[in-house]
């Protein structure tokens, strides 16, 4: 599970790519017990992933898209919209506060 001290931008990142991740398992019409046997990978870990209460490796994504046949840049896209949204959201608190 997440440590307590993850940041919110941290949370809110593995909260996009669970979600984006069941939504594809749904599409496809797979369990979470089929996903996980296809990426090799226990039922409650996938489960955990799209909760977003699990903070997953670049090889357990990669295995995952890989069994949900997506490619791992509509993953690796999430950050950058998290990353742009924590930049303009850091701006306008900085400007706020002058």
């Amino acid at each position: 599970m997440l440590q307590k001290t993850s940041e919110p931008i941290e949370l809110e990142l593995l909260q996009r790519i669970g979600n984006t991740l069941k939504t594809r398992r749904q599409a496809l019409r797979l369990s979470q017990i089929d996903l996980a046997d296809k990426a090799q990978i226990h039922r409650t870990y996938i489960g955990n992933i799209e909760h977003g209460t699990r903070n997953i490796t670049v090889s357990i994504l990669v295995r995952l898209a890989r069994a949900l046949d997506i490619p791992f840049t509509e993953i690796a896209d999430l950050v950058d919209h998290i990353d742009t949204h924590s930049n303009k959201k850091s701006k306008e608190t900085d400007s706020a506060t002058k």
